[in-house]
Protein backbone atom coordinates (compact mmCIF):
# COMPACT_ATOMS: atom_id res chain seq x y z
CA UNK A 1 0.00 0.00 0.00
CA UNK A 2 1.12 3.57 -0.56
CA UNK A 3 0.07 7.05 -1.59
CA UNK A 4 -1.91 7.77 1.60
CA UNK A 5 -3.17 4.20 2.06
CA UNK A 6 -4.17 3.65 -1.58
CA UNK A 7 -2.93 0.70 -3.55
CA UNK A 8 -0.39 1.44 -6.32
CA UNK A 9 -2.93 0.13 -8.85
CA UNK A 10 -5.57 2.67 -7.85
CA UNK A 11 -2.99 5.46 -7.89
CA UNK A 12 -1.84 4.49 -11.39
CA UNK A 13 -5.44 4.38 -12.65
CA UNK A 14 -6.11 7.87 -11.24
CA UNK A 15 -2.86 9.21 -12.62
CA UNK A 16 -3.75 7.76 -16.03
CA UNK A 17 -7.15 9.47 -15.94
CA UNK A 18 -5.49 12.73 -14.90
CA UNK A 19 -3.08 12.42 -17.80
CA UNK A 20 -6.05 11.73 -20.10
CA UNK A 21 -7.76 14.91 -18.93
CA UNK A 22 -4.55 16.89 -19.40
CA UNK A 23 -3.93 15.50 -22.89
CA UNK A 24 -7.46 15.97 -24.23
CA UNK A 25 -8.50 19.16 -22.51
CA UNK A 26 -9.60 22.05 -24.67
CA UNK A 27 -7.02 24.39 -26.22
CA UNK A 28 -8.60 27.25 -24.24
CA UNK A 29 -6.85 25.88 -21.16
CA UNK A 30 -3.42 27.23 -21.92
CA UNK A 31 -2.12 28.07 -18.46
CA UNK A 32 0.88 25.87 -17.83
CA UNK A 33 0.31 25.92 -14.09
CA UNK A 34 -3.28 24.72 -14.44
CA UNK A 35 -2.31 22.01 -16.93
CA UNK A 36 0.44 20.83 -14.61
CA UNK A 37 -2.11 20.41 -11.81
CA UNK A 38 -3.91 17.81 -13.88
CA UNK A 39 -1.05 15.34 -13.45
CA UNK A 40 -1.71 14.16 -9.93
CA UNK A 41 -4.19 12.47 -7.68
CA UNK A 42 -7.94 12.29 -8.10
CA UNK A 43 -8.36 15.22 -5.72
CA UNK A 44 -6.15 17.34 -7.98
CA UNK A 45 -8.29 16.46 -10.99
CA UNK A 46 -11.51 17.39 -9.21
CA UNK A 47 -10.17 20.71 -7.94
CA UNK A 48 -8.60 21.62 -11.23
CA UNK A 49 -11.69 20.65 -13.21
CA UNK A 50 -13.74 22.97 -11.03
CA UNK A 51 -11.32 25.89 -11.51
CA UNK A 52 -10.84 25.36 -15.23
CA UNK A 53 -14.44 24.88 -16.37
CA UNK A 54 -15.46 28.56 -16.11
CA UNK A 55 -12.45 29.51 -18.26
CA UNK A 56 -13.26 27.04 -21.02
CA UNK A 57 -15.84 28.55 -23.41
CA UNK A 58 -16.68 25.33 -25.27
CA UNK A 59 -15.74 21.83 -24.24
CA UNK A 60 -14.77 19.13 -26.66
CA UNK A 61 -16.47 15.79 -26.03
CA UNK A 62 -13.42 14.14 -24.52
CA UNK A 63 -12.72 16.99 -22.13
CA UNK A 64 -16.25 17.22 -20.77
CA UNK A 65 -16.40 13.45 -20.34
CA UNK A 66 -13.28 13.42 -18.17
CA UNK A 67 -14.48 16.41 -16.16
CA UNK A 68 -17.72 14.50 -15.62
CA UNK A 69 -15.67 11.55 -14.32
CA UNK A 70 -13.92 13.81 -11.85
CA UNK A 71 -17.25 15.11 -10.57
CA UNK A 72 -18.70 11.61 -10.25
CA UNK A 73 -15.83 10.51 -8.02
CA UNK A 74 -16.31 11.11 -4.27
CA UNK A 75 -13.44 13.60 -4.31
CA UNK A 76 -15.26 15.76 -6.83
CA UNK A 77 -18.88 15.07 -5.91
CA UNK A 78 -20.87 17.88 -4.33
CA UNK A 79 -19.11 20.72 -6.18
CA UNK A 80 -21.60 22.90 -8.02
CA UNK A 81 -20.65 23.14 -11.67
CA UNK A 82 -21.08 26.51 -13.36
CA UNK A 83 -24.30 27.24 -15.19
CA UNK A 84 -24.60 28.75 -18.63
CA UNK A 85 -22.68 25.93 -20.29
CA UNK A 86 -23.44 24.81 -23.87
CA UNK A 87 -26.52 22.61 -24.22
CA UNK A 88 -25.35 19.04 -23.90
CA UNK A 89 -27.04 15.74 -24.73
CA UNK A 90 -25.54 12.48 -23.45
CA UNK A 91 -24.42 9.61 -25.66
CA UNK A 92 -22.94 6.32 -24.49
CA UNK A 93 -19.19 6.10 -24.76
CA UNK A 94 -18.03 2.88 -26.41
CA UNK A 95 -15.40 0.60 -24.91
CA UNK A 96 -12.93 1.40 -27.67
CA UNK A 97 -12.14 4.75 -26.01
CA UNK A 98 -10.23 3.08 -23.22
CA UNK A 99 -10.42 0.94 -20.12
CA UNK A 100 -11.49 3.68 -17.72
CA UNK A 101 -15.04 4.35 -16.55
CA UNK A 102 -17.66 4.31 -19.32
CA UNK A 103 -18.56 7.98 -19.56
CA UNK A 104 -21.09 9.83 -21.73
CA UNK A 105 -19.92 11.93 -24.63
CA UNK A 106 -21.91 15.04 -25.51
CA UNK A 107 -23.21 16.88 -28.51
CA UNK A 108 -25.15 20.12 -28.74
CA UNK A 109 -28.94 20.37 -29.06
CA UNK A 110 -30.42 23.29 -31.01
CA UNK A 111 -32.93 24.33 -28.34
CA UNK A 112 -33.17 25.01 -24.61
CA UNK A 113 -34.86 22.27 -22.59
CA UNK A 114 -36.62 22.89 -19.28
CA UNK A 115 -37.95 20.05 -17.15
CA UNK A 116 -40.70 20.46 -14.56
CA UNK A 117 -40.47 17.69 -12.00
CA UNK A 118 -41.55 16.69 -8.51
CA UNK A 119 -41.84 13.27 -6.94
CA UNK A 120 -45.36 14.07 -5.66
CA UNK A 121 -48.50 14.44 -7.73
CA UNK A 122 -50.91 17.34 -7.51
CA UNK A 123 -48.25 20.04 -7.13
CA UNK A 124 -48.91 21.89 -10.39
CA UNK A 125 -46.34 20.39 -12.78
CA UNK A 126 -48.76 19.97 -15.67
CA UNK A 127 -50.56 23.27 -15.09
CA UNK A 128 -47.24 25.11 -14.83
CA UNK A 129 -45.94 23.46 -18.00
CA UNK A 130 -49.04 24.61 -19.87
CA UNK A 131 -49.02 28.19 -18.62
CA UNK A 132 -45.28 28.59 -19.17
CA UNK A 133 -45.76 27.36 -22.72
CA UNK A 134 -48.52 29.92 -23.28
CA UNK A 135 -46.42 32.77 -21.87
CA UNK A 136 -43.30 31.85 -23.87
CA UNK A 137 -45.37 31.56 -27.05
CA UNK A 138 -46.86 35.01 -26.37
CA UNK A 139 -43.27 36.26 -26.07
CA UNK A 140 -42.64 35.12 -29.64
CA UNK A 141 -40.84 31.85 -28.93
CA UNK A 142 -41.50 28.52 -30.61
CA UNK A 143 -42.37 26.17 -27.75
CA UNK A 144 -42.29 22.39 -27.84
CA UNK A 145 -44.31 20.62 -25.15
CA UNK A 146 -43.45 17.08 -24.02
CA UNK A 147 -45.86 14.96 -21.99
CA UNK A 148 -43.87 12.19 -20.29
CA UNK A 149 -46.57 11.52 -17.69
CA UNK A 150 -48.52 8.29 -18.44
CA UNK A 151 -51.65 10.07 -17.19
CA UNK A 152 -51.34 12.38 -20.23
CA UNK A 153 -52.73 15.39 -18.39
CA UNK A 154 -50.90 17.89 -20.59
CA UNK A 155 -52.17 16.16 -23.72
CA UNK A 156 -55.72 16.41 -22.35
CA UNK A 157 -55.32 20.16 -21.75
CA UNK A 158 -54.09 20.80 -25.30
CA UNK A 159 -56.92 18.74 -26.79
CA UNK A 160 -59.68 20.10 -24.54
CA UNK A 161 -58.65 23.69 -25.28
CA UNK A 162 -58.94 23.20 -29.03
CA UNK A 163 -55.58 21.79 -30.09
CA UNK A 164 -55.64 19.53 -33.12
CA UNK A 165 -53.06 16.71 -33.27
CA UNK A 166 -51.07 18.48 -30.57
CA UNK A 167 -51.01 21.83 -32.38
CA UNK A 168 -52.45 24.60 -30.20
CA UNK A 169 -51.04 27.54 -32.16
CA UNK A 170 -48.34 28.33 -34.69
CA UNK A 171 -45.84 28.68 -31.84
CA UNK A 172 -47.08 26.10 -29.34
CA UNK A 173 -47.21 22.38 -30.11
CA UNK A 174 -47.17 19.12 -28.20
CA UNK A 175 -45.18 16.37 -29.88
CA UNK A 176 -44.83 12.80 -28.56
CA UNK A 177 -41.35 11.45 -27.92
CA UNK A 178 -39.75 10.48 -31.22
CA UNK A 179 -42.32 12.36 -33.30
CA UNK A 180 -41.33 14.76 -36.10
CA UNK A 181 -41.02 18.42 -35.15
CA UNK A 182 -42.88 21.05 -37.20
CA UNK A 183 -39.98 23.48 -36.70
CA UNK A 184 -36.85 23.92 -34.65
CA UNK A 185 -38.11 25.13 -31.25
CA UNK A 186 -36.57 27.77 -29.07
CA UNK A 187 -37.68 26.05 -25.87
CA UNK A 188 -38.73 22.54 -24.89
CA UNK A 189 -40.91 22.15 -21.78
CA UNK A 190 -41.03 18.65 -20.28
CA UNK A 191 -43.88 17.54 -18.01
CA UNK A 192 -42.86 14.50 -15.95
CA UNK A 193 -44.66 11.78 -13.96
CA UNK A 194 -45.28 12.14 -10.20
CA UNK A 195 -42.56 9.63 -9.45
CA UNK A 196 -38.91 10.30 -8.76
CA UNK A 197 -37.55 7.33 -10.70
CA UNK A 198 -39.78 8.02 -13.70
CA UNK A 199 -39.05 11.75 -13.70
CA UNK A 200 -35.24 11.42 -13.61
CA UNK A 201 -34.92 10.64 -17.36
CA UNK A 202 -36.55 13.99 -18.10
CA UNK A 203 -34.36 15.72 -15.52
CA UNK A 204 -31.17 14.13 -16.85
CA UNK A 205 -31.79 15.22 -20.44
CA UNK A 206 -32.82 18.80 -19.64
CA UNK A 207 -30.73 21.96 -19.52
CA UNK A 208 -32.70 23.46 -16.63
CA UNK A 209 -35.02 22.32 -13.86
CA UNK A 210 -38.08 23.88 -12.24
CA UNK A 211 -39.64 22.16 -9.23
CA UNK A 212 -43.23 23.24 -8.54
CA UNK A 213 -44.30 22.90 -4.90
CA UNK A 214 -47.46 23.61 -2.96
CA UNK A 215 -47.30 24.96 0.63
CA UNK A 216 -48.47 21.75 2.31
CA UNK A 217 -46.81 19.40 4.76
CA UNK A 218 -46.55 16.32 2.53
CA UNK A 219 -45.48 18.34 -0.50
CA UNK A 220 -42.70 20.07 1.44
CA UNK A 221 -41.43 16.75 2.82
CA UNK A 222 -41.49 15.25 -0.68
CA UNK A 223 -39.63 18.33 -1.96
CA UNK A 224 -36.86 17.77 0.58
CA UNK A 225 -36.47 14.13 -0.47
CA UNK A 226 -36.37 15.05 -4.13
CA UNK A 227 -33.76 17.74 -3.61
CA UNK A 228 -31.56 15.28 -1.74
CA UNK A 229 -31.81 12.68 -4.49
CA UNK A 230 -31.03 15.23 -7.21
CA UNK A 231 -28.06 16.40 -5.17
CA UNK A 232 -26.77 12.82 -4.71
CA UNK A 233 -27.15 12.06 -8.44
CA UNK A 234 -25.61 15.34 -9.64
CA UNK A 235 -22.89 13.42 -11.48
CA UNK A 236 -25.62 12.10 -13.81
CA UNK A 237 -26.65 15.64 -14.80
CA UNK A 238 -23.62 17.86 -14.10
CA UNK A 239 -24.69 20.65 -16.48
CA UNK A 240 -28.28 20.94 -15.17
CA UNK A 241 -29.18 24.52 -14.25
CA UNK A 242 -31.57 24.83 -11.27
CA UNK A 243 -33.92 27.58 -12.40
CA UNK A 244 -35.74 27.39 -9.10
CA UNK A 245 -38.51 26.10 -6.88
CA UNK A 246 -41.92 27.41 -7.90
CA UNK A 247 -44.54 27.75 -5.14
CA UNK A 248 -48.03 27.33 -6.60
CA UNK A 249 -51.61 27.45 -5.28
CA UNK A 250 -50.51 29.89 -2.61
CA UNK A 251 -52.97 31.77 -0.41
CA UNK A 252 -50.90 34.77 0.73
CA UNK A 253 -53.17 35.63 3.67
CA UNK A 254 -53.02 32.17 5.22
CA UNK A 255 -50.56 32.05 8.11
CA UNK A 256 -50.04 28.31 7.60
CA UNK A 257 -49.10 28.86 3.98
CA UNK A 258 -46.60 31.50 5.09
CA UNK A 259 -45.01 28.93 7.42
CA UNK A 260 -44.71 26.33 4.69
CA UNK A 261 -43.33 28.94 2.28
CA UNK A 262 -40.65 29.69 4.86
CA UNK A 263 -39.80 25.97 4.94
CA UNK A 264 -39.56 25.94 1.14
CA UNK A 265 -37.20 28.94 1.26
CA UNK A 266 -35.01 27.17 3.82
CA UNK A 267 -34.74 24.07 1.61
CA UNK A 268 -34.02 26.22 -1.43
CA UNK A 269 -31.20 27.97 0.41
CA UNK A 270 -29.76 24.67 1.67
CA UNK A 271 -29.59 23.14 -1.81
CA UNK A 272 -28.71 26.30 -3.76
CA UNK A 273 -32.02 26.84 -5.60
CA UNK A 274 -33.69 30.21 -6.16
CA UNK A 275 -37.32 30.55 -5.09
CA UNK A 276 -39.37 31.71 -8.07
CA UNK A 277 -42.27 34.19 -7.79
CA UNK A 278 -45.21 32.37 -6.19
CA UNK A 279 -48.39 31.59 -8.12
CA UNK A 280 -51.53 32.32 -6.07
CA UNK A 281 -54.62 30.14 -5.86
CA UNK A 282 -57.05 31.55 -8.40
CA UNK A 283 -60.25 30.63 -10.21
CA UNK A 284 -58.66 32.02 -13.38
CA UNK A 285 -56.23 29.11 -13.28
CA UNK A 286 -59.09 26.63 -12.97
CA UNK A 287 -60.55 28.13 -16.15
CA UNK A 288 -57.13 28.04 -17.91
CA UNK A 289 -57.44 31.79 -18.39
CA UNK A 290 -54.38 33.97 -18.89
CA UNK A 291 -55.98 36.67 -16.80
CA UNK A 292 -53.55 37.60 -14.05
CA UNK A 293 -50.50 36.37 -16.01
CA UNK A 294 -49.35 34.49 -12.92
CA UNK A 295 -46.63 32.49 -14.70
CA UNK A 296 -45.20 35.41 -16.67
CA UNK A 297 -42.45 36.24 -14.12
CA UNK A 298 -41.27 32.63 -14.29
CA UNK A 299 -41.43 32.68 -18.10
CA UNK A 300 -39.27 35.80 -18.00
CA UNK A 301 -36.67 33.87 -15.98
CA UNK A 302 -36.69 31.16 -18.65
CA UNK A 303 -36.17 33.81 -21.34
CA UNK A 304 -33.12 35.14 -19.48
CA UNK A 305 -31.69 31.62 -19.23
CA UNK A 306 -32.47 31.06 -22.91
CA UNK A 307 -30.57 34.19 -23.92
CA UNK A 308 -27.61 33.17 -21.76
CA UNK A 309 -27.69 29.76 -23.37
CA UNK A 310 -27.74 31.28 -26.85
CA UNK A 311 -24.85 33.58 -25.98
CA UNK A 312 -22.81 30.63 -24.69
CA UNK A 313 -23.41 28.69 -27.88
CA UNK A 314 -22.30 31.72 -29.88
Amino acid sequence: MGMGGQSPHIHHVRAARAESLRAFCCPAISCATERKKLIGTCDDVARCAQSIMPACPRFCGRCSADVLWADSHPAGRGRMLPTGMPTLVPFVRSAEHGTGPHLPRYTERPYFSVCLAHRKGGVGKTTSTWYLGRELARAGKRVLLRDLDPQQGLSDIVRDLGGQDGVFSSRLVLVPEGGPLPWVPHVELIDTPPSLDESLPGVNRADALIIPAVPEHQAVRALERMLRVIDRTRHEHPFLQPLGILPVRVRPRWALHAEFLASIEELASEFGYPVLPAVPESQDVLRYSLRGRYWKPVADRILVALHQHAATRG
